[in-house]
């Protein structure tokens, strides 16, 4: 997992290793390890507290280049061969993973789980994991899954083939681009319901959650990934929607809350577009 703080860090450790970790290693062994990639400039501050209360838990140190290039740094030191990428605002949504893991793990599929709220999640919160919900059901079709980067599951066999994750996309969406090659690679992605994570994440209120999706589409126009245009977005608007109605998981709420975070995303990458046309000008 990629961290750059201990906020959220503490309390999915305290997760993994209290439910998960010990589903593993209750009948002897140690057949599992929890790597954290840091990317902070500064040291773990809580690094030998951590790791002298499990050892299980291992840190290395990530370069600084963004979350892509921390989750190349743990995949790359990992002991075993078989990786859960994790995001570290994240926390398991269940609690006994061995069925998945000693039967339905396939070697040569993706997994990935979905994004579910908290309890005590406000509104925010809510409609940013509803339109992370809505996008992965409306950018799925019946061979393939769209898959989310805070649960990610596979080999590391699979991530050599396939190649490491772009360490030039710098904002949200960074695993975007690496499941696209998963695709082509003629590999399997499957969502399991046991790597289906509660998403805390850190952003809090309206304009931080605002300002987070224009990042992300400014970010994506930046680094000039393919992206359609208007009006395909706008088709993808309703695709979103419709996955969401759908589903009947979602309150309306959630869903206009969606829709808001969605155009945020829209006018960073509209602004992006702009900003690169005028550039090329000069």
């Amino acid at each position: 997992m990629p961290s750059q703080g201990d906020l959220t860090l503490k309390a999915l450790l305290d997760a993994l290793l209290n439910s998960w970790v010990g589903a593993f290693t209750k009948d002897g062994g140690d057949s599992v390890e929890v790597l954290v990639a840091w990317d902070a400039k500064t040291s773990a501050p809580r690094r030998r507290e951590f790791e002298q209360a499990w050892r299980q838990v291992r840190f290395v140190q990530a370069q600084v280049a963004g979350v892509n290039a921390a989750r190349n740094c743990g995949i790359e030191n990992a002991k075993f061969d078989r990786i859960w990428l994790l995001d570290d605002d994240v926390l398991p949504a269940h609690t006994n993973p061995v069925d998945f893991w000693r039967s339905d793990f396939d070697d040569r599929k993706v997994w990935g789980g979905e994004y579910w709220s908290p309890p005590e999640a406000g509104q925010a919160m809510r409609s940013a994991n509803c339109l992370a919900r809505m996008w992965r059901r409306s950018a799925s079709h019946p061979r393939q899954e769209a898959l989310l980067g805070g649960s990610l599951s596979f080999t590391r066999q699979v991530w050599r083939e396939v190649g490491r994750f772009s360490e030039a996309w710098e904002y949200g969406g960074t695993e975007t681009e690496w499941l696209f090659r998963v695709w082509r690679a003629g590999y399997e992605s499957i969502h399991h319901s046991q790597l289906d994570v509660w998403h805390v994440g850190r952003s809090r209120s309206w304009p931080q959650h605002l300002r987070a999706f224009w990042r992300q589409g400014l970010g994506k126009a930046r680094t000039r990934q393919a992206l359609p245009s208007l009006g395909k977005r706008m088709a993808q608007l309703s695709r979103l929607v419709v996955a969401g109605s759908n589903s009947g998981r979602e309150t309306i709420g959630d869903q206009v809350g969606a829709v808001v975070l969605w155009s945020a995303a829209l006018a960073g990458t509209l602004y992006g577009r702009v900003e690169n046309a005028l550039n090329r000008r000069h």
